[in-house]
């Protein structure tokens, strides 16, 4: 997340793709192999592809397609009751003004561990700024 102005032209619903090299030094830290992975912010799929390329099985969705085609058109900010159970959400959410969406997105997340069955030890992994990793 960003403190000041980026100087990017603003896109339609913060289009903003991660590049493969950024997921690829995320997986080094919380690898993928194996698990089962929801990606909440899909975009065209760059980070769902090193994902799956580094093992894991992903689902998709988004608000919208963009050029490729979701498991899932869904809000991932919207109310819903039938969540299916993922070992971990990888994503990397629109930050929206004043990172108040990438806020709501890591506040869902946490709030999704308890309403997909998650122990109460389960692994939350936080930086010191607001990106919070769910596993």
């Amino acid at each position: 997340m960003t403190v000041t102005a980026s100087g990017y032209d603003l896109k339609k619903n913060e289009l903003y793709e991660t590049e493969a090299w950024a997921t690829e030094a995320l997986l080094k830290y919380f690898p993928v192999r194996g698990y089962n992975v929801w990606e909440s912010a899909a975009g065209n799929h760059k980070m769902a592809d090193v994902l799956r390329a580094n093992g894991a099985e992903v689902y998709t969705s988004d608000i919208e397609t963009y050029y490729r085609e979701h498991d899932e058109i869904f809000d991932f900010l919207s109310d819903r009751d039938d969540y299916e159970v993922y070992d971990s959400i990888v994503t990397n959410p629109p930050y929206g003004k004043q990172n108040r969406t990438a806020v709501k997105f890591a506040e869902g997340a946490g709030a999704l561990r308890w309403q997909c069955g998650a122990a109460p030890d389960s692994e939350v992994r936080q930086r010191q700024d607001p990106q919070t990793f769910v596993r």
